[in-house]
């Protein structure tokens, strides 16, 4: 026998898919609500006076001026210059002193993350001679691992010598072998490019 819903029962019904619907909706803000401050963080950290050096960069060595914008905010939030060091990488754009200076460096053919003096790492000669990446990205005559526009043109550089353009995710990995930094890294790279459409 079909039993007819009572005015009562369809009332309960009703309330209950209404309390159903006002917490997936509440659900879905809070899980957006991170996305969006941290959008609005990385945004807030861009440089308006410092865009130029990730452009001229970007345009010379053939590599989105995004993803240098992106790295530079994942490795240091976009400091200018810094002591900070982690896992043997230096400078704004956190680089290994060996992949600097050139893996045929001596003391790296012994250590990758040999302790290297700074000042050794700005000779362009050397850099030249070991196959390093470092780049003298203001023209000052020297590779300054810690200076802002060096740092940037070496990623740069680094970027587009792994094949950058021809698979971005493979290039933007071997910058730094996590999955986890690439999936980061092409998130920042996302809010950059729609904010730069946005304005």
């Amino acid at each position: 026998m079909i039993r007819v819903k009572t005015p009562i029962t369809l009332t309960i019904i009703g309330l209950m898919l209404l309390i159903f619907f006002f917490l997936y909706i509440s659900s879905e803000d809070t899980n957006s609500a991170p996305t969006n401050k941290e959008k609005d963080k990385l945004i807030a950290t861009l440089n308006e006076a410092e865009l130029h050096v990730y452009k001229e960069a970007g345009e010379k060595y053939d590599v989105d001026w995004e993803v240098l914008a992106a790295i530079h905010y994942k490795e240091t939030n976009m400091a200018m210059k810094t002591t900070y060091t982690h896992g043997g990488a230096h400078g704004p754009m956190q680089l290994i002193k060996c992949v600097w200076i050139g893996v045929d460096y001596t003391p790296c053919q012994q250590n990758w993350l040999a302790d290297i003096p700074i000042e050794q790492t700005y000779k362009l000669d050397v850099i030249a001679k070991n196959g390093g990446y470092g780049k003298d990205g203001n023209e000052d005559g020297i590779a300054d691992l810690q200076n802002f526009v060096d740092s940037v043109h070496t990623a740069a550089y680094y970027l587009s010598s792994h094949k950058y353009r021809k698979d971005p995710e493979e290039a933007i990995y071997n910058y730094n072998a996590s999955r986890g930094y690439v999936e980061d890294v092409q998130r920042y790279m996302g809010y950059i490019q729609q904010d730069s459409k946005n304005s």
